[in-house]
C-alpha cells in the first residue's frame, strides 16, 4: 500500500518570529496555528511529512524529498517544512508569495545547500494554500 506519510509529529508547540516576512497586523488562530504580532506558532503534535513529495511504502520506507542533514537533532529542512505545511493547511490570510518567501528566509537561516531548488519546486509545484487537507480547526 502507498500512501502519503506524517513523518514528524511536534512535541512541543514551535514559534518562528516572521516579522521581516510579514506585517504585524496580521492575525489567524485555530487549534493547530497562530499567527500573531509577527509571530507564527504551531501547536504541539502537528504532524507533517517534511518535505513533499514523499510516499510510504508498507510503513518500512519512505522514498522521496530529502529533508537533509540532521542539524540540532532535526532534519535541515524541519522547521522549514513544518512552518510551511502549516500555512498551507490553512485559510491564513497571507498571500501564496508571502508562505513561499518564509519557507526560503527559514532554509537561509539553515545555511541550507539546495535552498533555491527546493524554493524553485515549492514555488512552481508545491502545495498552495488550501491544498493540503484541511483538519478541523
Amino acid at each position: 500500500m502507498i500512501k502519503k506519510p506524517h513523518i514528524y509529529k511536534l512535541e512541543k508547540d514551535y514559534t518562528w518570529n516572521a516579522k521581516d516576512c510579514i506585517s504585524q497586523n496580521i492575525y489567524f488562530k485555530n487549534k493547530w496555528l497562530k499567527i500573531e504580532k509577527g509571530k507564527i506558532t504551531v501547536s504541539k503534535n502537528y504532524a507533517w511529512n517534511g518535505c513533499s513529495p514523499k510516499i510510504s511504502i508498507a510503513d518500512l520506507i519512505s522514498i522521496g524529498t530529502p529533508d537533509g542533514s540532521l542539524v540540532e537533532g532535526y532534519p535541515i529542512t524541519y522547521h522549514a517544512s513544518l512552518v510551511h505545511d502549516a500555512l498551507c493547511q490553512f485559510d491564513v490570510p497571507l498571500e501564496q508569495e508571502a508562505i513561499t518567501k518564509i519557507f526560503d528566509v527559514m532554509l537561509a537561516e539553515k545555511d541550507f545547500f539546495w535552498r533555491k531548488i527546493y524554493v524553485w519546486a515549492v514555488r512552481w509545484f508545491g502545495p498552495k494554500k488550501g491544498d493540503v487537507r484541511k483538519r478541523n480547526g
